[in-house]
């Protein structure tokens, strides 16, 4: 099962988490608060700022993948999202556009609502 880092300490990230969670009809995903990770961050070369603020996605292998990446991965593994997955994977969108959006959109989350 992968293992999805998430800040447990922002409400918009914890909304984002349970929705995903319900979507997950496959049991695909093990999320995890960013705040019960911090025994495993050596393990994996992490640190603490970069749990805080990004999502990181530990696929069964051992591949990290953060922010956009994530994501993608993530709508990929679920259904629901199959008629617009190909969004995801527009050249210019994922390889320019993807972590700048996702920067854009971490930056400006209330997590403190």
């Amino acid at each position: 099962m992968d293992k999805i880092i998430y800040d447990n300490n922002c409400k918009f990230c914890t909304t984002i988490k349970l929705v995903l969670e319900k979507l997950d009809f496959f049991n695909q995903f093990h999320w995890i608060g960013s705040n019960n990770f911090s025994l495993e961050l050596d393990e994996y070369n992490l640190n603490k700022e970069l749990l805080d603020t990004t999502i990181i996605l530990i696929k069964n292998n051992g591949i990290i993948l953060l922010e956009f990446k994530a994501c993608r991965y993530i709508v990929s593994k679920t259904p629901i999202f199959l008629p617009i997955l190909f969004l995801f994977y527009i050249p210019f969108l994922s390889k320019f556009l993807g972590n700048k959006l996702y920067r854009k959109i971490s930056r400006n989350r209330k997590c403190n609502d």
